[in-house]
């Protein structure tokens, strides 16, 4: 059924453009309207179950879940043993169960059979990283890239495990080699320049050359701060649409109120902090039982902001010792809480964090994080400068 088919193509043209596209109505709707054509769509019914799927992974609408297990069952349905029910079943368990053991389980299993399927191996990568196995990461990472060399999100995945997992030799490797252009990779490029000149000025002055070919929210705004011009930081928040995050502040938001608390003279309108604590606690009410790690970043974020020290860090406390573990969110979200820690001043708990960020998975560089405005105030502190002449010894072997 070509006009099936035509529903579906679509939706894969909304994927390969934009990698948030799953989680939109449109693409749904496409995936419904191929199926609502052909019953017997395998392809189409396996994307609808993980689209679905997805849009229940925040577990605050049941409805998601519901329809995801319906699809599921059609899938079931009309290909029993095939490709798509298993890749069906990976997202299920991945996304509404958050069995991430059975999910690779089941997508590995799709690997076997169908090894040159890319957007398999990418989900594989996904689940590797919810596990915390953050080498196999890499190595799908790998297989995905050669796959489908062309693909710059498949570099930029590959380039943020190499990050993450501190192997910024490989990752310079990866960069130098790579036959595609984005601009992850070219901010990456100017961070490991960075590594060598250590010039904050130059490191700005390059990302300003990126950001005005791009239209990317944020551009930019971490390398104004790094270089201390922050009515530059705080513009580059200006020209951005901050998106709409259901767990709690978006990113837009959080940088805005790092930038302005930096700032020290600039006053936030009460309207804002109102607006912000709002979202907090709308989060709080509708998963009390398994916040995600946003809630509690912005949760200390807010509180070190308006000067209550010790919330901000208990805050920070409580993400500590979640558990399970979500590798994911640890790894990502790791250096906002060193630097919330940073700023109000908590030395040993800003130092171990930062320390504990080098040993772990993390987006904490070592040439980069403990020289930024957030840990201006820790810089005559023993054990700071222990840490700092330390990591930079570590660097120049």
């Amino acid at each position: 059924n070509m006009a099936a088919y035509r529903a579906y193509h679509r939706a894969m043209q909304m994927r390969d453009r934009d990698a948030s596209a799953p989680g939109g109505s449109a693409y749904v709707e496409a995936l419904e309207e191929a199926v609502a054509l052909d019953t017997s769509f395998g392809h189409a019914w396996a994307e609808l179950v993980t689209a679905l799927a997805f849009q229940s992974s925040d577990g605050q609408d049941p409805e998601w879940t519901l329809r995801a297990e319906e699809a599921l069952a059609q899938l079931e349905a009309v290909a029993p043993n095939s490709v798509d029910y298993l890749i069906g079943q990976g997202a299920y368990a991945y996304y509404a169960l958050r069995d991430y053991d059975r999910a690779h389980e089941l997508i590995s299993q799709v690997n076997a059979l169908t090894p040159s399927d890319v957007n398999a191996i990418r989900l594989r990568s996904w689940i590797e990283k919810r596990q915390g196995n953050f080498e196999a990461l890499v190595e799908s990472g790998r297989e995905a890239r050669r796959l489908d060399p062309r693909n710059a999100a498949l570099t930029d995945a590959l380039l943020a495990g190499l990050m993450v997992t501190h192997r910024y030799d490989d990752v310079l490797a990866e960069v130098e080699a790579s036959s595609v252009e984005s601009l992850n990779l070219m901010r990456i490029r100017n961070l490991l320049g960075f590594r060598e000149h250590r010039d904050f000025g130059r490191l700005q002055e390059q990302v300003q050359g990126l950001c005005h070919s791009v239209g990317q929210p944020d551009c930019g705004w971490l390398e104004h701060i790094g270089n201390r011009d922050f009515a530059a930081a705080l513009e580059s928040l200006n020209g951005s649409v901050a998106e709409v995050d259901s767990q709690t502040l978006s990113t837009t938001d959080r940088h805005r109120v790092f930038t302005l608390w930096l700032m020290g003279d600039e006053q936030i309108p009460e309207a804002d902090w109102q607006r912000w604590w709002e979202q907090v606690d709308t989060v709080s009410d509708r998963v009390a039982d398994d916040p995600p790690a946003t809630f509690y970043l912005s949760s200390a974020l807010l509180a070190g902001a308006q000067g209550n020290v010790e919330e901000a860090e208990d805050w920070v406390k409580r993400w500590q010792k979640q558990r399970p573990i979500d590798w994911a969110e640890r790894s990502f979200r790791r250096d906002e809480f060193c630097r919330v820690l940073g700023m109000i001043e908590a030395t040993h708990a800003a130092v171990e964090c930062i320390r504990d960020g080098l040993q772990e998975p993390s987006m904490i560089m070592p040439f980069f994080e403990p020289y930024l405005p957030f840990y201006d105030a820790l810089r005559d502190k023993p054990e700071f400068i222990e840490m700092v002449v330390e990591i930079d010894g570590v660097e120049s072997k």
